[in-house]
């Protein structure tokens, strides 16, 4: 048996496009090391094979917090399996939960290394380490524990988009090609601001053309888009950049040609409300294909709005949903419930916001339930229960079909998180 390296992706619905990246990454990189996806239902049977293959096998987990009540037994039995494998298996985390909570990821769950922030830059030098046979404690934007201690050393300058593909085409693997990344809110209960820093950066539009060509190329007409504000593309996401709104509307246009549908103000490149004005909705109306478009609201509460740093007010969801509509956009708004940092009188301005939207018509509503991230400012106060009497009026919402999503389900899933917290798995 060669000194061979590989690596194995953990690969899930929930994680497969920050996969995606990382593969992408290794490949225009030509670090030396073979590149597996698994999942949970034959993850060590294959581990088992490729030990008998490589010198190193390398376990990659791109983890978000809402995965880890389900995945936790998997994880704690990966720990167990890793002691029987002679130093030859190394379990490294990464994604937004391992970011927030790297001493917990690292003691909790067993993870050797794990990659604060965008690991682009990290991974492949520390694959390139590991390969040469380099110290990989120097590598940046890693973390481990040293004599008990946890180590995070400093990141590497934030990546360039240009310089990473959004996905591996060689290895025929696709998805919405992201456009930006950062943002400067950094909402409280959010992790992007966190993780990829609060000074956005934008893909160029030759390079996304580029993309899109070779995605309809490959069959796939539908061109969706990856951005906390797919309205602030070209500026710094406090403020309308109109004249690059303009140029990357009309460039993607230019698709339709080829086939392509552009899709943009929908999942996963939903728009602020403060960024919709008459001009802007025009431009959609014109160089985009659906007719629906997601805007966060989050609260229907000013104070509570105030209190998150969203930037934005109630009257500014308003008047975004009024524009839209008036230029024939239906409207998905989504709210969060169950803030900690809502009074009970916050709740009930919410739910009379709800309503007064829904009753515009053409308006849904895609409710939240508040769930604790490790690293965000709100992770520390727990959850707050909504009261019955206002679940009720959101049921009944839901009946006539103007309310939507995993609310119910998420409820469910932040005590448990909570548990996890208060367990001692998750400790940031």
């Amino acid at each position: 048996m060669g000194n061979k390296h590989c690596i194995v992706f953990l690969y899930t619905d929930l994680n497969k496009y920050s996969i995606h990246v990382l593969i992408a990454t290794i490949l225009i990189k030509k670090i030396d090391v073979d590149i597996y996806l698994t999942n949970t239902h034959n993850f060590f049977d294959s581990i088992n094979s490729l030990l008998t293959k490589y010198d190193k096998v390398i376990i990659g987990i791109s983890l978000m917090t809402t995965q880890l009540p389900d995945l936790l037994p998997f994880i704690r039995r990966l720990r167990k399996f890793k002691m029987l494998s002679n130093n030859r298996l190394l379990v490294i985390g990464g994604g937004p939960h391992v970011s927030g909570d790297p001493l917990g990821s690292l003691k909790s769950l067993g993870f050797d290394y794990v990659f604060v922030g965008e690991a682009e830059e990290s991974l492949t030098e520390f694959l390139s380490s590991i390969v040469s046979g380099g110290d990989i404690v120097k590598v940046g934007g890693i973390a481990y524990i040293d004599n008990d201690k946890l180590i995070i050393r400093t990141p590497p300058q934030p990546v360039n988009l240009d310089e990473y593909p959004p996905f591996p085409a060689e290895r025929g693997l696709f998805n919405p090609i992201e456009v930006s990344r950062g943002c400067p809110y950094a909402c409280k209960y959010c992790q992007v601001s966190y993780i990829f820093g609060v000074v956005m950066r934008h893909r160029s539009i030759t390079s996304i053309l580029s993309y899109c060509r070779l995605l309809i190329s490959r069959g796939i007409k539908d061109l969706r888009f990856i951005s906390p504000n797919i309205l602030a593309y070209g500026g710094d996401g406090r403020k309308l950049n109109y004249s690059s709104v303009v140029e990357f509307l009309e460039s993607m246009s230019k698709l339709r040609s080829l086939g392509g549908r552009v899709y943009l103000g929908t999942f996963p490149s939903e728009v602020r409300p403060e960024f919709i004005d008459r001009d802007v909705v025009k431009l959609l109306k014109n160089y985009v294909d659906n007719r629906r478009v997601a805007i966060g609201a989050q609260s229907g509460s000013d104070k509570v709005l105030k209190e998150l740093n969203r930037g934005h007010t109630v009257d500014d969801v308003i008047n975004a949903v009024s524009i839209l509509r008036e230029y024939g956009f239906g409207v998905d708004v989504d709210f969060i419930v169950g803030l900690p940092i809502e009074e009970l009188t916050d709740m009930y301005e919410t739910l009379g916001f709800i309503k007064k939207l829904v009753s515009l018509g053409n308006v849904r509503v895609r409710l939240h339930t508040y769930l604790p991230l490790p690293g965000t400012p709100l992770a520390k106060y727990g959850i707050k229960p909504v009261p019955d009497t206002i679940k009720k009026e959101f049921m009944k919402l839901l009946g006539r079909g103007v309310v939507f999503g995993d609310w119910l389900k998420q409820e469910g899933l932040a005590r448990r998180i909570v548990e996890l917290m208060r367990g001692g798995v998750i400790l940031s």
